[in-house]
């Protein structure tokens, strides 16, 4: 009785477990260096090894004698993002001042919910695996962790 008990409890405990989505995160940066774009980063969620969505950040920062300028800065840089992806449905934009220099923008691509035309539109109908997207980002220059 004990036995067959311990069993159940076993299988139950496996079948919880083991049926559990498993989560990871991708966080990789990269310093851009250019004239005004310090850095670039991107988050990738990744549930049982495949891309459920996607967070990339880019950084400005503007030389001290822009800093009047900011406001048209991000107004210059919400056109140019809203003209390249705003037309696509699964994905979000946002730019802030995040203080008197420097602009954040920010694109959120709902990847689960994309069609594979919306990913190959986009350029993300690669491999949606953990170790491949890590390399690829890697191999561009981006440190990952």
């Amino acid at each position: 009785m004990k036995k067959s008990i311990f069993l159940s409890m076993a299988l139950i405990l496996l079948l919880v477990t083991g049926c559990m989505n498993k989560t990871k995160t991708l966080v990789c940066t990269k310093d851009i260096g250019t004239s005004s774009i310090d850095t670039q980063s991107i988050n990738i969620k990744f549930i049982d090894d495949k891309v459920e969505d996607m967070t990339t950040t880019i950084n400005v920062n503007l030389p001290d004698n822009y800093k009047s300028y900011i406001n048209t800065f991000k107004t210059t840089l919400e056109k140019e993002y809203k003209s390249k992806y705003g037309s696509y449905k699964n994905v979000k934009l946002n730019t802030k001042v995040k203080n008197d220099n420097e602009i954040d923008v920010t694109m959120y691509f709902d990847y689960k919910k994309m069609s594979s035309s919306e990913k190959k539109a986009l350029n993300l109908s690669g491999s949606e695996k953990y170790s491949v997207n890590k390399k690829t980002l890697e191999d561009q220059g981006f440190s990952c962790k």
